[in-house]
C-alpha cells in the first residue's frame, strides 16, 4: 500500500499571453510522502517551469495543486509560505543553486 498522497497537481497548464501552444499543458500528477521524484527530458521541454508552477514562483493558466489535501494553488500568501517550508527542488545546476554555508539535514 502506498503511504498517502502529499502533493498533487490537477490540470495544471501554462500558456504565456501571446503565445499559440501551451508550455504545460494539463498535468495531473500524484507524489506520496517519503517519495523521490526526478524530472528528467529535452531542453525547453518545460521541467524548469512545471516545477515553478508547483512552487507557486510562477502563475498558471489552470489548474491546482495540493499538498496534503489543502489547497495551494490558487492560495493566500500566508498559506504558501507553509507549504514552501515542506517542497523544495534542486535546479539544474546545484552548484550555483545551493548555499554553501547551509546544511542539508
Amino acid at each position: 500500500m502506498l503511504p498517502a498522497v502529499f502533493l498533487e497537481t490537477r490540470q495544471l497548464s501554462y500558456q504565456p499571453a501571446g503565445q499559440l501552444h501551451p508550455i504545460v499543458s494539463r498535468i495531473s500528477l500524484q507524489l506520496h510522502a517519503g517519495e523521490r521524484v526526478a524530472l528528467i527530458g529535452t531542453s525547453g521541454c518545460g521541467k524548469s517551469t512545471l516545477l515553478k508552477l508547483i512552487l507557486a514562483l510562477q502563475p498558471a493558466s489552470e489548474g491546482e495543486v495540493w499538498c496534503q489535501g489543502e489547497l495551494i494553488r490558487p492560495a493566500s500568501v500566508r498559506a504558501l509560505r507553509g507549504y514552501r517550508q515542506q517542497v523544495q527542488y534542486i535546479a539544474q545546476d546545484p552548484a550555483n543553486t545551493l548555499d554553501p554555508r547551509r546544511s542539508v539535514a
